[in-house]
């Protein structure tokens, strides 16, 4: 085997979705909005105000030019 084959053998085997160990729920187990569920609703809520206040400000730039 070459040195590209090598190497890509490796990284499939490294880096492959299917390797257990590296799941932290099964595949199918948890849909996403579970996920988005685990995240505390306050951060969240910073997360809106923040994105919300730089888009009140690119509106008010896009007013003033």
């Amino acid at each position: 085997m070459t040195h590209r084959t090598n190497l890509e053998a490796f990284n499939r085997a490294t880096h492959s979705d299917a390797l257990r160990e590296m799941q932290l729920v099964p595949a199918g187990a948890m849909r996403p909005v579970e996920i988005i569920r685990t995240i505390p609703k306050r951060e969240i809520a910073g997360w809106f105000l923040v994105f919300g206040m730089l888009a009140v400000v690119a509106a008010g730039w896009g007013v003033v030019l």
